[in-house]
């Protein structure tokens, strides 16, 4: 079974598969630009932020080895409270950095931390009580203030491989949408001019096929129509004009046929009709009709008034028939 579609429905489905390609187009651009939205905004919520407190805790601990030696050698309360502070701003920063991602390492530094900063009081104890203790707390300290140095480079130096990675990614992923969105509009102005190439082709066609069957109804060619296959309106006013074009070649049998003065069928006329009736086994009424002596009233009165006794006799018989 051949299913039949019309030109609103030809128009119809194309339009939506057009559109459905247009929103596939859309959809793809915003999801991909919702991941370069996100990681964007990882970079800047998290990346970023991580290496700004590294900094800040490399700052505070390189001011607390300052402040440990400075303070060990002359003895001054501003500088055990500039390195109590320094401690303080360090934890702090340390616990802004929890839940981002790295708090393994963040744990790793606490812990070398906290030992660093319970080492400084034991060292301000035994400095003038026994001087081979405060010696070895002192190399204590040096000893987890180089760990602590060196924890917190280690995790800035993976903060910027992860961002640096992330870049790249960023990178790789913008190209490829860019290519990939490239690519489906080429393809949906591909597929548009395509589509608007096959329905100006298909009218054209439609038209010059029309325009063929007219010219030859017109020029009384009736029986070669230029074939047009197709099931829509387009086709079916092509079959109407094949059958305007049949009935017309019929009336023009009936017209060369006809009484010339009454325009009533002539013989040729009649037996078709009989004929179709007598096969379709339809019903039907014959009557002859014979006017006495018309020869002679029109040798008597003229060719003329001959003709309005047939005209005024064929207006009868079109009133009996009604």
């Amino acid at each position: 079974m051949r299913f039949k579609t019309s030109i609103t429905d030809k128009l119809f489905l194309s339009y939506i598969f057009l559109i459905i390609f247009n929103i596939v187009i859309g959809t793809y651009a915003i999801v991909k630009l919702d991941l370069l939205k996100s990681s964007s905004d990882q970079m800047i919520n998290t990346g970023v932020p991580l290496l700004y407190f590294t900094e800040k805790l490399m700052e505070c601990v390189s001011a607390q080895g300052q402040l440990e030696k400075r303070y060990l050698i002359l003895k001054t309360e501003l500088g055990q409270g500039q390195f109590i502070a320094r401690g303080e701003e360090f934890k702090n920063y340390l616990a802004e950095m929890r839940g981002k991602g790295v708090d393994e390492e963040i744990n790793a530094i606490g812990r070398v931390y906290g030992q660093y900063l319970n080492l400084f009081p034991l060292a301000i104890k035994e400095r003038d009580l026994n001087q081979a203790r405060f010696l070895q707390y002192q190399k204590q300290m040096n000893s987890t203030h180089d760990v602590t140095v060196k924890l917190i480079q280690s995790l800035k130096g993976s903060l910027m491989d992860g961002e640096k990675d992330q870049l790249f990614h960023l990178n790789t992923m913008n190209q490829r949408s860019l290519y990939t969105l490239v690519i489906l509009c080429v393809a949906g102005l591909i597929l548009g001019l395509g589509f608007a190439f096959l329905v100006t082709s298909y009218f054209t066609r439609a038209i010059e096929k029309i325009k063929q069957t007219t010219q030859m109804i017109s020029k009384g060619k009736y029986d070669q129509f230029p074939a047009f296959l197709s099931e829509d309106e387009m086709g079916e006013l092509t079959e109407s004009f094949k059958s305007m074009g049949k009935r017309l070649k019929e009336l023009e049998a009936l017209n060369l046929d006809a009484n010339p003065l009454s325009r009533l069928p002539g013989n040729l006329a009649i037996e078709r009709e009989l004929l179709k009736r007598i096969q379709n086994q339809m019903p039907l009424a014959f009557c002859l009709l014979d006017l006495d002596n018309f020869k002679a009233y029109g040798d008597t009165y003229g060719y003329a008034r001959g003709g309005e006794v047939l005209t005024v006799v064929a207006g009868i018989l079109m009133q009996t028939v009604q």
